[in-house]
This record gives C-alpha cells, sequence and structure tokens, in this order.
C-alpha cells in the first residue's frame, strides 16, 4: 500500500508518522538507521572547517524523530529548525528534559518545497471546462 503525503496536510499526518511513537519502532526495527543518522550527522559536524559557524539548520526538521537534538544541540551553539509544521517542531525540542539546550533552539516556520505541493495541486485540479460550441448569443 503506497501512502501518499501532502505538504498541505502534514501538520495533521506528522503526529502519526513521526516523533517518540516512529522512533520507539525505528530502535525496535531498525536500530541501525537511527544509529547512521546519528553517526553521518555527527561526522559531518567534526568536518566543518574550524572557523565555520557552530550553528546548525535541519532543513525539513518536523519533530526531529532522526535528528539527534540532543547531540546536535549540545555541540552547536545554536540549532535552527526549519519546517512548515511549527508544532512538531516545538514537540521534537521539549522531548529535550535540558531547558538549557531548549533555549539554543530556534524554530523558522517555512515551505522549503518553495510550494510545490500547493502549486502541483492547483495543476491536477480539475478545471472548469468551458463548451466548445456556442450557439449565437452564448459567446462569453
Amino acid at each position: 500500500m503506497i501512502k501518499i503525503m501532502r505538504i498541505d496536510t502534514l501538520p495533521q499526518k506528522n503526529e502519526q508518522s513521526q516523533g517518540p511513537r516512529r522512533r520507539e519502532w525505528l530502535l525496535q526495527h531498525s536500530p541501525q538507521h537511527l544509529q547512521q543518522c546519528t553517526a553521518l550527522t555527527m561526522q559531518a559536524l567534526q568536518l566543518r572547517a574550524p572557523a565555520a559557524s557552530r550553528s546548525t539548520l535541519v532543513l525539513g526538521a518536523g519533530v526531529c524523530t532522526e535528528v539527534p537534538l540532543a547531540d546536535l544541540t549540545r555541540v552547536s551553539e545554536e540549532v535552527v529548525l526549519a519546517d512548515l509544521d511549527l508544532a512538531a517542531m516545538q514537540r521534537g525540542r521539549d522531548e529535550l528534559t535540558s531547558s538549557a539546550l531548549h533555549k539554543r533552539i530556534r524554530f523558522v516556520q517555512c515551505d522549503i518545497t518553495g510550494g510545490v505541493s500547493s502549486n502541483l495541486a492547483s495543476l491536477i485540479t480539475p478545471r472548469t471546462r468551458r463548451p466548445l460550441c456556442f450557439s449565437h448569443g452564448d459567446e462569453g
């Protein structure tokens, strides 16, 4: 079965597809996936040039199901989470137990797709069709 997620319905669907329940499922069924996500993220941070900013930007953050948010926040001066779903980002931050870490997290609510979902929806939505033939006086 294929599940289709539309960006305009993500806030309603995110609670089902992301967060602590999904992370728990991943821990049980695919723990290596979460381990690899953490390892790759931390490796990327170690490769950061010494003169580079100590801020970290997470695009499409959602509730940070696969993002090692606590680790990122500990090694960053600031973590910016960018996503359309503000409530999801807040839930991700709220999973952190340290209020000191909470203070390092900022949210940017935005559609990083540039409106792809809504643009596609407008292209495939049936338009009102005009008749091909008009009787005299109906041309408008």
